[in-house]
Protein backbone atom coordinates (compact mmCIF):
# COMPACT_ATOMS: atom_id res chain seq x y z
CA UNK A 1 0.00 0.00 0.00
CA UNK A 2 1.33 3.04 -0.73
CA UNK A 3 2.04 6.16 1.78
CA UNK A 4 -1.20 8.07 0.34
CA UNK A 5 -3.72 5.47 -0.12
CA UNK A 6 -2.41 4.79 3.56
CA UNK A 7 -2.67 8.30 4.94
CA UNK A 8 -6.01 8.91 3.02
CA UNK A 9 -7.48 5.87 4.54
CA UNK A 10 -6.58 6.81 8.05
CA UNK A 11 -7.12 10.44 8.13
CA UNK A 12 -10.87 9.04 6.91
CA UNK A 13 -11.35 6.43 9.63
CA UNK A 14 -10.08 9.78 12.10
CA UNK A 15 -12.85 12.32 10.46
CA UNK A 16 -15.58 9.12 10.72
CA UNK A 17 -14.42 8.76 14.62
CA UNK A 18 -14.60 12.40 15.52
CA UNK A 19 -18.10 12.56 13.69
CA UNK A 20 -19.21 9.49 15.76
CA UNK A 21 -18.23 11.66 19.06
CA UNK A 22 -20.04 14.66 17.50
CA UNK A 23 -23.46 12.33 17.08
CA UNK A 24 -22.77 10.90 20.25
CA UNK A 25 -22.66 14.60 21.63
CA UNK A 26 -25.99 15.85 19.63
CA UNK A 27 -27.41 13.19 21.19
CA UNK A 28 -26.67 13.88 25.02
CA UNK A 29 -27.77 17.51 23.86
CA UNK A 30 -31.07 16.42 22.06
CA UNK A 31 -32.13 14.36 25.59
CA UNK A 32 -31.38 17.42 27.11
CA UNK A 33 -33.04 19.96 25.64
CA UNK A 34 -36.14 16.69 25.44
CA UNK A 35 -35.65 16.89 28.96
CA UNK A 36 -35.83 20.57 29.75
CA UNK A 37 -38.35 21.58 27.11
CA UNK A 38 -41.10 22.16 29.95
CA UNK A 39 -38.67 24.43 32.18
CA UNK A 40 -37.42 26.92 29.97
CA UNK A 41 -38.95 29.59 27.63
CA UNK A 42 -38.88 28.34 24.32
CA UNK A 43 -36.14 30.24 22.10
CA UNK A 44 -34.30 29.65 18.97
CA UNK A 45 -31.34 28.40 20.67
CA UNK A 46 -33.19 25.92 22.70
CA UNK A 47 -35.22 24.12 20.45
CA UNK A 48 -33.65 21.64 18.18
CA UNK A 49 -34.41 21.47 14.87
CA UNK A 50 -37.64 19.63 13.65
CA UNK A 51 -36.32 15.42 13.14
CA UNK A 52 -33.71 15.15 15.15
CA UNK A 53 -34.05 12.89 18.23
CA UNK A 54 -31.34 10.84 20.37
CA UNK A 55 -32.30 7.88 18.76
CA UNK A 56 -31.28 8.92 14.93
CA UNK A 57 -28.21 10.74 16.66
CA UNK A 58 -27.10 7.34 18.57
CA UNK A 59 -27.41 5.35 15.48
CA UNK A 60 -25.35 7.23 13.11
CA UNK A 61 -23.40 7.73 15.51
CA UNK A 62 -22.77 3.67 16.27
CA UNK A 63 -23.25 3.46 12.27
CA UNK A 64 -19.61 5.66 11.88
CA UNK A 65 -18.11 4.23 14.32
CA UNK A 66 -18.16 1.07 13.30
CA UNK A 67 -17.26 2.01 9.68
CA UNK A 68 -14.54 3.97 11.13
CA UNK A 69 -13.28 1.04 12.86
CA UNK A 70 -13.38 -1.40 9.72
CA UNK A 71 -11.88 0.80 8.06
CA UNK A 72 -8.97 1.88 10.23
CA UNK A 73 -7.84 -2.33 10.51
CA UNK A 74 -8.46 -2.34 7.12
CA UNK A 75 -6.14 0.44 6.63
CA UNK A 76 -3.66 -1.30 8.97
CA UNK A 77 -4.02 -4.65 7.35
CA UNK A 78 -3.15 -3.91 4.33
CA UNK A 79 -0.23 -1.47 5.16
CA UNK A 80 1.68 -4.56 7.12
Amino acid sequence: MTTSAFLAGWAAAVILGLYAFHCFWEARRAELATVSRGHVLPTARTRPPEGCSPAGYRTRACLALGVAAVLAIGVLLLAG
